[in-house]
């Protein structure tokens, strides 16, 4: 997957959201109010990498880098918004280890690390908050 599209529920209206060469992941989230898209990017299968958690709006403005990795092979990769919308999980991988899963205000502060030493990705919220 290179890049991102939307679509209308019915099938019309489908626009490019992200550029090519941004190399999005495959797991993607809408905020809760519809207002923004969870991305991370680049792909973890870029050689020589490091990957980030960003949002962007619908209407592909708004790019916002959540998290900041320089480290080639240091992954942070978009799970999802919390119901309410305040709080993003995410997971970390360094050189294709097990992942990690963290949680952080929408903003990208207030990094905290769930969980240690087991394999944990593509991690969701409950219905509540």
């Amino acid at each position: 997957i290179h890049g991102h599209d939307v679509v209308n529920v019915e099938g019309s209206g489908l626009k490019q959201i992200t550029p090519w060469h941004l190399g999005v992941s495959a797991k993607l989230d809408w905020s809760p109010d519809g207002s923004k898209i969870l991305i991370s990017s680049p792909q973890q299968e870029r050689p020589g990498t490091a990957s980030n958690v960003f949002t962007i709006r619908p209407d592909g403005t708004g790019l916002t880098q959540l998290t900041h990795v320089t480290k080639p092979g240091v992954h942070d990769l978009a799970d999802g918004f919390s119901p309410d919308g305040t709080k993003i999980i995410f997971a970390k991988t360094v050189d294709h280890g097990p992942f990690q899963v963290y949680v952080m205000n929408a903003d990208g502060s207030a990094v905290r690390q769930l969980t240690h030493g087991v394999d944990a990705h593509w991690a969701s919220w409950g219905t509540h908050a």
